[in-house]
């Protein structure tokens, strides 16, 4: 943020003011007070962040197998094209019976 209103003096000030709050206390970017709420013990984080590990492990391999069946859609597209470019050259004038 501060990058996009480098220059702008009163951006500091109005974010500060925000992350401290009215009352003094600290925000978060959220603004909820930085003290509210309690983390889990350290054994049920740890399995939460392996859940989405492997959650985000499996999203990764969908779409690697989805960009790689793009890809071999677009070499049958080309070999398609030539196929037919073949059969039908330009210098035929060919057109469609259907038009």
């Amino acid at each position: 943020m501060k990058d996009i209103c480098k220059n702008d003096k009163s951006f500091e000030v109005d974010f500060e003011v925000y992350l401290r709050g009215f009352d003094g206390e600290t925000k978060d970017l959220l603004g909820v007070d930085a003290t509210e709420g309690k983390l889990p013990p350290l054994t049920e984080q740890k399995a939460i962040a392996d859940y989405l590990n492997t959650k985000t492990a499996q999203i990764d391999q969908i779409i690697q197998t989805i960009n790689t069946q793009i890809e071999k859609l677009k070499e049958l597209r080309k070999t398609l094209i030539i196929i037919i470019s073949k059969d039908n050259p330009p210098a035929l004038n060919y057109t469609s019976k259907f038009l």
